[in-house]
């Protein structure tokens, strides 16, 4: 079983445009049903079904995309994560609705609401090396997991 971080977000935004700029610009390959970089997997697709509702009750915004990022645990963990919170800044500078990531689809490591990014400081995902690669603004605070 691998490390799983799932990515939610809200607003004007298509799968198709997600793979293209993954593919683009971060440089992922296009399998068809995933994209892959060596050690991770990332999954794209229309959020429905369960998880998106419970991203609405939890968070109160219903995902457009879902994006799960299945990380190898037998690979550089730290570099997988890098490359993790990379796309999504890079995704939260592209696109502007709101957004959560999770990891085991629980821990909040990330949120944000209208203009407001806010970060899990009870998360040891958030050393220097990681924490670089965020554009500010931001704020540390505690974030319940769900």
């Amino acid at each position: 079983m691998g490390i799983e971080y799932t990515l939610s977000l809200h607003g004007d935004i298509e799968v198709a445009s997600i793979i293209d700029h993954l593919t683009s610009s971060e440089e992922y390959e296009d399998h068809g049903t995933f994209l892959s970089k060596e050690g991770i997997k990332i999954f794209v697709q229309d959020a429905q079904g369960l998880s998106a509702q419970i991203i609405e009750d939890e968070f109160g915004f219903y995902p457009k995309i879902q994006i799960t990022f299945m990380l190898n645990k037998f690979s550089d963990l730290a570099l997988l994560q890098k490359r993790v919170i990379t796309v999504v800044d890079s995704l939260l500078r592209k696109e502007t609705g709101d957004t959560v990531l999770l990891f085991n689809g629980e821990s909040v490591i990330l949120l944000r609401i209208g203009s407001e990014l806010r970060l899990n400081k009870n998360e040891k995902f958030w050393q220097d090396d990681i924490l670089s690669l965020v554009n500010p603004p931001y704020k540390f605070e505690t974030i319940e997991s769900i």
